[in-house]
């Protein structure tokens, strides 16, 4: 059962105590289901649903009505129409390509229902796209988010805690608490490849955490993908373990593709491909093609069969044959395999019908990359929860880092290990913009360091450090620099040992001389930073775009808004390869683009970017953070220009 698709239901004649039975059996489908006997409201509704899917069941009569206005929803992926009576014209109905059918009863609406959920569950499945020497950045955080869970021993607690959330989500739904009662009194770690392939909770909602990157859901559902790989490596040993000379294995995956994603899967020929989840693949080429021809006709997709050749004799990449009932054997592999994108043609000369062939690779040998070295070494911590926490901030993912510091924090009585959860804490605050927050922890740990270490350590200067940049952000400059100059002085002592912490002092008492209009200082501190970056980090590395919105920023205070673009360009093109698509970074970006086109005259690039910044923000910061109040500003400040100019 998926979690972010839903049922619409609209109907004139709907009663909610009459139709009981009916909505449970939908509801064995889909978890959620709104109800509607009125088209204005439903049409509010269903335009209000951004980040969920949507199937809707409407009667014929207002299916008349509703379809022209709501077909075009992207997020709208089937259409049922339900009569009890044989509709006597339904010519309308040929033009909407998204309805599946005219459906009489509810057991043939829930038949239809499952064909497409299990559709849309299939062609959803997130896909990874890296150019030949170019890692993709969800690649390594989601690689090192599965590297991380592997090493943590789950206990029986985690189990209870995930089975608590399943009973949350599906409360009042009788047939889907029973499944959780199944799982919770017959569930063993040793079977867990039948649970992920049995009809119950586990598939979909692990394919749907992994698809959305609800790393929330991930961490309460590690158990089982510890279990799940584990069991695919010991079966893979057995299978194949003993194999020195083995015919190459072939298998098939056929998905729907969207139109973006497949123009970057083009882009990706030679490159490799990986999929964030366990992948199903088949022996048979004509059922999956089959599906793929499915695919492209009922979806605005392109149907693309992936043809996938394994050495099984050399290959590392764990994978297993399966046999399910009534069907034929299946191969199935573990999150995370990587493929080489070989060949790519049409089938038939259909441009919406592709043949990809791929070739699986040593995941680890490949993922053994600089850049991912890097990542891996940055988000080094005391334990695995340590590090899954500092992830959740690089994947900007702060409420979720938060709470689990803090659930750290109260199971955690060494002095040091208090220190450091504390100091993560303060810069998750000062990145949700809790300003007060953060300069009390800093504080906090500023005493319990002072305690620990000499006055010249460094962890003392990433304190200062720390608090200047939130003094910064308050505008208390002069503060600001006092904490800045004493940080700099202890990193200059261990440069040796800490190159990088002195790089980003260098940076931050830039961004504090920028503040204070002293521009040939602000510029000089940054010049200081950048080589010592350069000697230091990979060329991608998120930090050289930080450092380059900085340096645009002070071209931009200087009215040279030619200039400050390119910086800001430049930060955008390394963070758009190194962040998510929702990180706060993009935002500020975004801002900054927007501003320096409009100032230098491309008023509609400007509008566009800024618009982007706050729908970024807004996805990314908390509703109060200051941030979004300012590229609200910019936004309203560009829209009133414009105006005022179409008037003139």
């Amino acid at each position: 059962m998926l979690q972010n698709y839903r049922l619409v239901w609209l109907d004139n004649d709907i009663d909610n105590v009459k139709c009981y039975d009916s909505i449970a059996q939908l509801r064995s489908i889909v978890n959620t289901i709104d109800i509607f006997n009125d088209i204005a409201a439903c049409f509010e509704h269903i335009e209000s649903i951004k980040d969920e899917t949507l199937a809707l069941l409407v009667s014929n009569k207002l299916g008349e009505k509703i379809i022209p206005t709501i077909h075009k929803q992207s997020n709208i992926t089937a259409i049922f129409i339900f009569s009890q009576t044989d509709i006597s014209d339904n010519r309308w109905m040929q033009k909407w390509w998204k309805i599946h059918g005219v459906f009489h009863d509810i057991s043939s609406v829930c038949q239809a229902l499952k064909s497409a959920t299990y559709d849309y569950n299939q062609s959803t499945i997130a896909m990874n796209c890296s150019r030949p020497n170019r890692l993709d950045h969800d690649l390594i955080y989601t690689f090192l988010l599965k590297e991380i869970l592997s090493t943590i021993k789950f206990e029986h607690e985690h189990k209870r805690e995930f089975l608590k959330y399943c009973r949350e989500q599906y409360v009042g739904n009788s047939i889907q608490l029973k499944k959780v009662d199944q799982l919770q009194t017959d569930y063993r770690r040793q079977d867990a490849i039948a649970w992920y392939t049995h009809e119950g909770i586990l598939y979909s909602m692990l394919n749907d955490a992994l698809r959305t990157l609800n790393v929330d859901l991930v961490l309460k559902m590690g158990f089982f993908i510890n279990d799940l790989h584990e069991q695919i490596v010991t079966l893979h040993l057995q299978q194949h373990g003993n194999q020195q000379v083995a015919e190459p294995l072939t298998v098939f995956r056929s998905q729907g593709v969207s139109h973006s994603n497949f123009d970057l899967l083009m882009r990706t020929r030679g490159g490799v491909l990986s999929f964030n989840n366990f992948l199903y693949t088949d022996k048979n080429r004509a059922e999956s093609l089959d599906f793929a021809r499915r695919t492209m006709t009922k979806y605005d997709v392109v149907g693309v069969l992936f043809i996938v050749t394994v050495d099984s004799a050399t290959s590392k990449t764990p994978f297993v044959n399966i046999h399910m009932e009534g069907e034929e054997e299946q191969v199935l592999f573990s999150m995370h395999s990587i493929f080489r994108v070989d060949q790519m043609k049409q089938i038939n000369g259909n441009n919406r019908l592709w043949q990809v062939e791929l070739s699986l690779m040593d995941s680890y040998k490949y993922l053994s990359d600089d850049s991912i070295q890097h990542v891996r070494k940055e988000i080094e911590g005391s334990t695995e929860w340590v590090r899954i926490g500092k992830l959740m901030v690089k994947l900007g993912q702060y409420d979720l880092a938060e709470s689990l510091y803090r659930k750290i924090l109260l199971q955690t009585n060494q002095a040091k290990a208090q220190a450091d959860l504390l100091y993560q804490l303060g810069c998750i605050y000062c990145i949700q913009g809790k300003y007060f927050e953060a300069l009390a922890s800093y504080e906090k740990v500023l005493r319990m360091r002072d305690k620990l270490f000499s006055s010249k350590h460094p962890s003392i200067a990433k304190c200062y450090n720390d608090i200047a940049i939130v003094y910064g952000e308050m505008n208390e400059i002069s503060t600001a620099l006092f904490y800045s100059e004493k940080a700099i002085e202890i990193f200059e002592i261990a440069v040796e040992e800490n190159p990088l912490d002195l790089a980003n002092a260098y940076e931050i008492i830039g961004v504090l001389c920028s503040k204070r209009n002293d521009y040939s200082n602000a510029l000089a501190y940054y010049g200081k930073a950048l080589r010592i970056y350069q000697r230091t980090l990979p060329a991608n590395d998120p930090q050289f775009a930080n450092l380059n919105t900085n340096i645009g920023s002070v071209y931009a205070r200087m009215s040279e808004y030619l200039t400050a673009l390119t910086y800001f360009e430049k930060a955008l093109e390394i963070q758009s390869k190194s962040l998510p698509s929702n990180h706060p970074d993009l935002a500020f970006s975004y801002g900054h683009i927007g501003l320096a086109s409009f100032f230098t005259g491309n008023h509609s690039n400007g509008l566009s970017y800024c618009q982007r910044a706050l729908e970024v923000a807004q996805q990314s910061l908390p509703a109060n953070h200051p941030h979004i109040e300012i590229y609200k500003a910019n936004l309203n400040c560009i829209t009133s220009q414009m105006n005022d100019t179409a008037q003139e």
